[in-house]
């Protein structure tokens, strides 16, 4: 990247992919999340998605169909509550409590 017009470039390929998304699951992989879990609750995520006959993807991608997404993120600022999940398309976190 080496101008504004590259970086504008970048957006609009992320938005162009993101409208496809139909739900977005966001793990936090942060070190306190990591270290609670967050990675079985992710294993747990794609093997009962699998048994449901629920596709989800793992990486943002170029499609014409709609799809559903399950990412990790940096820490999402709730490491007492971790691992946290952030359900995009609904807009709430789950957590433990």
């Amino acid at each position: 990247m080496n101008s504004l017009l590259d970086l504008n470039a970048i957006k609009t390929d992320y938005q162009n992919r993101a409208k496809n998304v139909t739900r977005r699951i966001i793990i936090c992989a942060g070190t306190g999340c990591m270290a609670s879990g967050a990675l079985k609750i992710s294993n747990e995520f794609k093997r009962i998605s699998t048994l449901m006959g629920v596709q989800v993807e793992t990486e943002l991608k170029k499609e014409e169909t709609s799809y559903n997404l399950l990412t990790g993120s940096g820490c999402q600022g709730f490491c007492q509550m971790g691992p946290t999940c952030y359900h995009r398309t609904r807009g709430y976190i789950l957590c433990k409590s």
